[in-house]
């Protein structure tokens, strides 16, 4: 049951940090941080494995929520995604799936 109430906890952080990303322009990107770096510290806690969603939306090495664009650039290159944080230039690669 905490399980179900960690993974509920971290959908609604992570739901948040995108609201308040695309409304706030300047002020909104800390907040968001702060959401993604809580988010990930309630999976660590509870043992929650992230989906594949929430776990593109957090970067792995700084824990910044990362929104396609402009925290974070993404590219699609010989059946691999490439997904480059702009902040700590940490790259990540996922499988690409149709």
């Amino acid at each position: 049951s905490l399980q179900k109430i960690a993974f509920e906890r971290i959908d609604e952080l992570l739901r948040q940090a995108s609201k308040i990303r695309n409304e706030n322009k300047s002020q909104g990107k800390d907040l968001a941080n702060n959401y993604a770096k809580l988010a990930w510290k309630i999976a660590l806690r509870y043992k929650v494995p992230l989906n594949r969603t929430q776990k593109l939306q957090i970067c792995k090495k700084c824990l910044n929520y990362l929104k396609a664009g402009t925290d974070c650039r993404i590219r699609v290159y010989k059946g691999k995604v490439i997904q480059l944080c702009l902040n700590c230039k940490n790259i990540r690669r996922f499988i690409y799936k149709k």
